[in-house]
């Protein structure tokens, strides 16, 4: 099991990026903060001497983009060991919202039956284990 937590701060702002990459399953979570202490935000510990308080923790997305935008093209892989379609479903672009329980005319597969995983492809896990700061 692979875990990293990188940290970039920009002035007052930060985004820690926290991997999780076990037996082929990609987690990538957030938490989005400032360096100055607010109104409900928690403290999320420290990077080069500073406090951190954070005030959004998980799938953000957008912050983990802006702050470390080498991570775009990975973002599709978050979580891809809980695809509720398979392959060929997701590549008509079939989702649960738009065709639930659909039968694939392909494989047979009932759409959101159950998890279905998609392997990691071996450039993903390199840049993943090869991310620093």
């Amino acid at each position: 099991m692979m875990e990293k937590k990188i940290t970039r701060v920009r002035g007052n702002k930060f985004v820690t990026l926290e991997l999780r990459l076990k037996d082929g399953e990609l987690s990538i979570c957030g938490i989005v903060g400032t360096t100055d202490r607010r109104n409900g935000s928690e403290f999320a510990g420290t990077h080069e001497g500073k406090r951190l308080w954070g005030h959004s923790w998980g799938q953000c997305v957008d912050a983990i983009v802006d702050f470390f935008p080498e991570m775009k093209p990975y973002m599709k892989w978050h979580l891809n060991h809980m695809h509720a379609e398979c392959s060929h479903q997701r590549a008509r672009g079939e989702t649960w919202l738009t065709h639930s329980m659909a039968e694939c005319p392909d494989c047979g597969y009932k759409l959101g039956s159950k998890w279905l995983k998609e392997e990691l492809p071996a450039e993903v896990v390199d840049f993943i284990n090869g991310l620093n700061k």
